[in-house]
């Protein structure tokens, strides 16, 4: 079974996918019963003039037995938003993450220190979604219990510093993800498995057992 952690657009049904389909709360109408969720407050699409409401309506879905993550959250230095906003919206999503025990799906931009200090505070699995940082960095979020999900980059003619990271990537806290490219899941396992010196089949063993250990009350 192909897991895609994190996707914008959702794939033709497949018995051989399993996907989390991101929405930013105001699409929440579109939900579909048989499919599963991660919702939250991007860094760009905070409101400033409606964060009570966006908040209630993220709490409101986190109710859903389908709405599996929180996310895509974060902090973002390229993001037109007041990063003290950005914060405060940050910690409130996490205090509703930790209140109803679900994963957190994080975006990171220019803002990695600060991240690392919220770790600390939540007990919640975090996965760092679209990663491609170098191994320095990884080791550090590695540290910290947060899962690492890699995505179409790894599919281009990608960076040395990519690639090292990728291929020493502990088993045992690796995703990966399609995000808003058109490339396949099936395309990036493949890549992945090439660059880490394995098979496609080994890699979906490792990140079922993740998914397992990350979404265990969800996927019984």
């Amino acid at each position: 079974m192909y897991f895609n952690n994190h996707t914008h657009t959702s794939s033709p049904t497949s018995t051989e996918i399993v996907e989390i389909i991101n929405l930013f709360p105001s699409k929440s109408l579109e939900l579909d019963k048989d499919k599963f969720y991660s919702i939250g407050i991007h860094p760009s699409h905070i409101d400033n003039n409606n964060i009570s409401d966006q908040l209630k309506l993220v709490e409101t879905l986190m109710k859903l037995d389908n709405v599996i993550a929180v996310g895509e959250i974060g902090l973002d230095r390229n993001s037109d938003v007041s990063f003290n906003i950005q914060k405060e919206v940050f910690e409130k999503q996490l205090s509703i993450a930790e209140k109803y025990n679900k994963p957190v799906i994080v975006h990171c931009v220019k803002a990695y220190s600060e991240i690392l200090h919220y770790r600390k505070q939540s007990t919640c699995a975090w996965i760092m979604h679209g990663f491609r940082g170098k191994d320095e960095l990884a080791e550090q979020l590695l540290k910290k219990n947060i899962y690492l999900s890699f995505g179409e980059a790894i599919t281009y003619p990608a960076s040395i510093t990519l690639i090292t990271t990728l291929k020493n990537m502990p088993s045992d806290k690796l995703f990966l993800e399609t995000d808003t490219s058109n490339t396949s899941i099936k395309e990036i396992y493949k890549t992945a498995a090439k660059i880490r010196k394995t098979t496609v089949e080994y890699i979906i063993k490792d990140i079922s057992k993740n998914v397992l250990d990350v979404f265990s009350n969800i996927f019984n």
